[in-house]
């Protein structure tokens, strides 16, 4: 149980730090003390207001962090639909603005086994090239979890026991080319 909590709190770390590297790489002001050449094409500006002076941030609106709410599990390329018993959306979430492609996080319960879930997840992603790593529960009563990445795409996918002998699923898909 307590190797579990661990891995957990080192992937919620992993992901926390990879969100800060997003944000703090389209906030990031110019460097006044990096000389650019300039026979090469710069790359564009983060949108917003341009900060006027050093250290300060790009000032954008709320529209880019804006969360557009899913009322069914969304059909990506990527991760494809669990296909085992008696499966129910839950709740999700888009990001359609997210730096470095579209997030999709949403849940789903099913009255199949957490391991029968893990298991699926991890033989459809490598057989579609991700590499995964999977971390099986123990028992019914523990979580269960799979971390994977492609190219620059990531996703996280975890189990838990949830009432009524369902047990609760939660994708969190972060895609380079957006589905």
């Amino acid at each position: 149980m307590n190797r579990i909590k661990n891995w957990f709190a080192a992937l919620a770390s992993l992901t926390l730090v990879h969100s800060l590297i997003a944000i703090n790489t389209c906030y990031a002001g110019p460097n006044p003390n990096l000389k650019t050449n300039t026979t090469r094409p710069q790359p564009k500006e983060p949108q917003g207001k341009k900060p006027t002076k050093p250290g300060e941030f790009y000032k954008r609106s709320a529209a880019v962090f804006k969360a557009n709410d899913l009322v069914q599990m969304p059909n990506l390329r990527e991760v494809p639909l669990y296909t085992g018993s008696n499966v129910q959306f839950g709740w999700g979430e888009e990001f359609p603005n997210a730096s470095g492609g579209k997030v999709y996080a949403y849940t789903f319960t099913t009255s199949d086994l957490q391991n029968t879930v893990i298991q699926w997840y991890q033989k459809y992603l490598t057989g579609i090239g991700w590499t995964v790593e999977a971390n099986p529960a123990n028992s019914q009563d523990d979580t269960g979890a799979i971390s994977a990445h492609k190219g620059h795409s990531v996703c996280q996918i975890s189990t838990e026991p949830d009432d009524e002998n369902r047990i609760s699923v939660r994708v969190h898909y972060h895609g380079a080319d957006g589905k």
